[in-house]
């Protein structure tokens, strides 16, 4: 298991039929002030279609994003982050994970993790998120 450590997290979820999968952070504390919009990144290797992506505030395990053979889940998305989260798919083609998240509030501050299962085990991918007030 690969775990980068951070205060943040993202679940992003995939099987593969074969070989391995990492997960890389691209920022590991992601720092803004309260009302304001963010867009975290991650980037993963190999580079194929990710049919699969689970995002979840860890801290509660509360899903943030959820996109299922393809299709968006929005009835997993807990009430915290209704109408203020998107995940850019056509990033998701070229290896990219870049989740928006728009009108933030101090309590989206903690952790968000990206996990991606493989048969041979899982990736882990942690980054922070603190917001702070005006």
């Amino acid at each position: 298991m690969v775990v980068h450590r951070n205060h943040f997290s993202l679940s992003v979820s995939h099987y593969l039929s074969a070989g391995k999968i990492q997960v890389n952070v691209n920022k590991d504390v992601y720092q803004v002030e309260e009302n304001s919009n963010i867009t975290m990144e991650w980037t993963f290797t190999p580079i194929m279609p990710l049919t699969d992506l689970r995002i979840y505030f860890s801290s509660e395990y509360k899903w943030v994003y959820y996109l299922r053979d393809g299709v968006e889940q929005p009835e997993y998305r807990d009430e915290q982050f209704t109408g203020r989260v998107q995940v850019d798919k056509d990033e998701l083609r070229k290896g990219n994970i870049r989740l928006h998240l728009s009108s933030l509030r101090t309590n989206d501050s903690g952790s968000y993790r990206c996990v991606v299962p493989t048969r041979d085990g899982v990736t882990v991918a942690k980054s922070s998120l603190k917001v702070t007030g005006k």
